[in-house]
């Protein structure tokens, strides 16, 4: 079976380029995957690990990835339909 992969690009307020984004889901039922990865430098680490990141990138990276799993669903209810499928079953089926 094919496996799709959709890219985007999450820019900040400034435009600029601040992650990039990849998913890939395969029409058959499936949740989409989606993968994130940063463009630019954290501001520093919390003591947990994690870093931390001006404000607005971290809100613009929230933001698309949540409009990006909503865009791979659809596309991926889409194809599982082509494919004979039942698309209530993309993302689990606990729509």
């Amino acid at each position: 079976m094919d496996t799709y992969t959709v890219t985007r690009e999450i820019k900040n307020k400034s435009g600029i380029v601040v992650a990039n984004m990849i998913g890939t889901f395969k029409g058959q039922g499936e949740v989409p995957i989606i993968r994130t990865s940063g463009t630019g430098a954290p501001v520093g680490f919390n003591d947990d690990g994690s870093m931390r990141m001006l404000d607005d990138e971290a809100e613009a990276i929230e933001q698309a990835q949540q409009d990006f799993m909503a865009e791979l669903i659809a596309k991926n209810k889409a194809l599982t339909a082509i494919n004979g499928g039942n698309p209530d079953n993309v993302n689990g089926g606990l729509e």
